[in-house]
This record gives structure tokens, sequence and C-alpha cells, in this order.
């Protein structure tokens, strides 16, 4: 049941955040944002995040944003975490999904072309980085989402 894998969420790592439903109209799922407290690649993140939810975090939209935004203010997130969106032509990681929305910061992206650029959220925007590169210095959270039910 939902009560019982939302149980076993609680033993492990993580914050759940209290705004739970982010309603993305592109896909019709509502997925609940779970952030990680762990330092990882952003390579580490995903397969993480495959393994034992369904994937990194997608935004697609203002209002997911916004959601999302709130959820983080409600639990006083002011760090940087990974999302699903990365380069081999911009795309989210959760199937392959096309970018349709974007949130850049200040001068981003500006890593040079590479498959090897991956994307952190942040208060001020998103910004562009390298998959290896682990961030412990300020990376607290790896953001991820789970979907939990599929709107008919």
């Amino acid at each position: 049941t939902m009560d019982s894998l939302f149980s076993s969420l609680d033993q492990l790592n993580t914050v759940d955040f209290p705004a739970a439903g982010i309603l993305s109209k592109a896909s019709c799922d509502l997925y609940r944002i779970i952030l990680i407290k762990e330092q990882k690649t952003w390579t580490e993140a995903q397969s993480y995040c495959r393994e034992k939810y369904k994937d990194l975090a997608t935004v697609q939209s203002d209002e997911d944003r916004a959601k999302l935004k709130e959820a983080a203010n409600a639990v006083n997130f002011k760090s940087v975490a990974w999302i699903g969106f990365y380069r081999v032509f911009w795309h989210w990681s959760y199937q392959n999904t096309p970018i349709s929305y974007v949130m850049w910061g200040s001068g981003d992206p500006n890593i040079p072309d590479t498959d090897e650029a991956c994307v952190v959220v942040q208060t001020s925007g998103w910004r562009d980085r390298l998959k290896k590169q682990t961030n412990i210095q300020f990376i607290k959270f790896i953001l991820t989402e789970l979907i939990h039910t599929t709107k008919k």
C-alpha cells in the first residue's frame, strides 16, 4: 500500500516536502518531492533515484517551479540540489523527456558543449555543472521525485 511505502521512506535519510503534490500538466502525473540528504555526483544521484524511487526531479512549468520553491521554503532549504535536467541536447532524465521549460540563473548555461553537463537548482535559478562534480562543500540534498499516483 502507499502508506507502507511512505512509512518505509521515513527510515531513509530523507526529508519529505510538506507541499507534496506537484501536478505536471505535461504528463498528468502527480509527483511527490523528496530531498535525499546525501552528497553524490549527478550520475550517482540518478542511479540512486532510479533504484529507490523513479528518477531525478523534473520541473516542466512555472507552476511546478512555484510549488517546488514553496515546498523548499517550507523546510528552509537554502542549498543546491541536482535535478534530472542534462545535456545531450538538453532534456530530462526521466523517460528522456524533451524540455518544454527552463529557469536558468543569470549567466547560465555556461559550460561549453559537452554531454557531461547537468543542472542543479537553487533559489536564484538553475545552474549547469559537470556530472562528476560532487560539490561537497555546499550540496546537502539530492532532489528526487516519486510518482505515487497517475491522474486518469
